[in-house]
């Protein structure tokens, strides 16, 4: 089990943090978690590790108080790394609610900045996801020392660079409507299916800036929906800035023909329902959630110091699967002895 460190809570009237106040208020904010350690080497220095999933507080503790190392499938990254000769210190940053996810790109990077300096940190290793991915790459132009530049590491997955559909109500509950039309052909009960499955989505939103910040143009409210977030994400300032750090892997995901039946020998529910999704909303052209289109959007640029992987036959749900999971921690564990052996050469060197 692991503690929780309340950054702040979004207040959107007024554009700025606060302390929160109650246990819900709690469960929507900003938040840092440190997990369980990995300590398998003989040495006192360690990796220092920072997942960003892009989910909420309240997604992964009954009480603000208290997560479980399963939280964002954590507990396959302790697992896999304690077979390994490493020390790692293991943080889970939990997005506000209603915070414009910009906010919280320049609270990661200035946290990054602040631990750098630790003679103890070798490497500053961001591992981060979807919506979260978003935050993690836009962080980087928040960072300013080169001492905490060459110590970072950024692995990303799924990201959406330009938007997605799912995050984007406006448009996407009028093409389900229509899709579910199609398939029935009665209006009445496409509109009441629609309803229903708009009732159950709000009911897992933020219906706020965490989630509406990465839609597609006009797909959401504009009150709490910054249109500039995913318009300048891939803008020269972030790219310039991937050659700066140690290293950047990006990650997408894509489902293929043998996904569904892989998700069904694995018992993931979550991937089964989300090549549906793949099908219905995407036309085979997504891992469910994010469309390859805008994952792969950074990659077309083709930026100085990008490198690129693809875990194949794989959902958005890319954590929850073991197999799939191995395969991102195999890229980081990679990273971090080949940055090793490059520092030691250079020592030789002298």
């Amino acid at each position: 089990m692991s503690k929780v460190d309340i950054i702040g809570k979004w207040d959107l009237n007024n554009n700025s943090w606060y302390d929160p106040y109650t246990e819900e208020e709690r469960g929507k904010s900003l938040s840092l978690v440190s997990l369980k350690n990995v300590i398998t080497g003989e040495s006192y220095n360690y990796e220092y590790f920072i997942f960003c999933p892009g989910i909420r507080l309240e997604n992964v503790s009954k009480d603000s108080k208290i997560v479980s190392d399963k939280a964002g499938n954590i507990d396959k990254a302790i697992k896999y790394f304690s077979k390994l000769d490493k020390n790692i210190h293991m943080k889970l940053l939990l997005l506000d609610n209603d915070a414009p996810l910009k906010e919280e790109s320049i609270f990661l990077g200035n946290h990054i900045e602040s631990i750098s300096s630790n003679p103890h940190i070798n490497s500053i290793n961001v591992i981060a996801h979807s919506k979260g991915a978003a935050v993690a790459f836009d962080s980087l132009k928040y960072i300013k020392r080169p001492l905490a530049l060459s110590k970072t590491n950024l692995f990303t997955t799924a990201v959406p660079f330009k938007g997605t559909i799912m995050a984007s109500p406006a448009i996407f509950y009028p093409k389900l409507e229509r899709i579910i039309q199609n398939k029935i052909n009665n209006e009445f009960l496409a509109k009441e299916i629609t309803k229903a499955i708009s009732s159950v989505y709000s009911g897992i939103s933020s219906n706020s800036h965490m989630d509406y910040d990465i839609a597609i143009p006009g797909g959401a409210d504009p009150d709490k929906y910054d249109e500039t977030f995913i318009e300048k994400l891939l803008q020269k300032e972030n790219l310039d800035m991937i050659p700066k750090i140690n290293s950047y892997h990006n990650i997408y995901t894509g489902i293929e023909e043998d996904t569904f039946k892989k998700c069904l020998k694995a018992g993931d529910f979550t991937g089964m329902g989300l090549c549906l999704m793949d099908d219905l909303i995407f036309d085979e052209k997504s891992d469910g959630m994010v469309p390859l289109s805008s994952q792969q959007a950074l990659e077309n640029l083709n930026p100085e110091g990008l490198k690129i992987h693809q875990v194949k036959s794989s959902t958005h749900n890319i954590f929850g699967n073991v197999q799939d999971a191995n395969e991102v921690f195999s890229i980081i564990n990679d990273e971090i002895d080949e940055t090793k052996e490059k520092a030691y050469y250079k020592k030789l060197k002298k």
